[in-house]
């Protein structure tokens, strides 16, 4: 039996705004046969993704958890201790019950959030958890910057983009 992989995050990880069938979850699950749950919820924050854990996460049992945030915390320029905290309970609960936490490093910004998201970005890459880069693949590999061929609008991927999200997912095969 395959493993269960349990996707909780805010938009970028729901599918917006196309919605759950043009993700890169679905896009995963369809190219890899792994068993992905689509757990993104539009606007959501770390403390939201907290308080819905044991119904998005923990009612379904998984083996892992890909948790995706912090892009509404910057777009709300939120402080990044607080953002640091959200990150260590969410690592802490999935631990506590026997389910691998996985964090996104997640896309640039099209806007001048860009900056406070970067720094969130760099508390994901100090954990002491497996990480997913979704980072590197919305870069133009000539300069370096965000490439925005790959979005629907300053802060969500296009149809396209989602497809690259699936692909760097494909690429780290955490399940197997």
């Amino acid at each position: 039996m395959s493993t269960l992989t349990v996707c909780l995050g805010d938009s970028l990880t729901y599918g917006y705004p196309y919605g759950p069938a043009a993700s890169w979850v679905q896009a995963t699950a369809e190219q890899s046969g792994q068993r992905l749950v689509n757990a993104g919820q539009n606007g959501a924050t770390g403390p939201e993704l907290i308080n819905g854990f044991a119904r998005h996460v923990l009612a379904h049992q998984p083996d892992y958890v890909i948790i995706g945030t912090g892009t509404n915390e910057a777009l709300r320029r939120e402080c990044p201790s607080s953002y640091e905290k959200s990150i260590e309970t969410l690592q802490a609960l999935a631990t506590r019950h026997g389910i691998v936490p996985i964090l996104i490093v997640p896309i640039p910004l099209l806007t001048p959030e860009e900056e406070t998201l970067g720094k969130l970005r760099e508390l994901i890459r100090q954990q002491p958890c497996a990480t997913l880069d979704f980072y590197q693949p919305f870069l133009e590999a000539s300069t370096g910057k965000p490439d925005g061929r790959w979005y629907s609008d300053l802060v969500h991927p296009n149809r396209r983009g989602y497809r690259r999200l699936a692909q760097a997912t494909l690429t780290h095969r955490f399940w197997s």
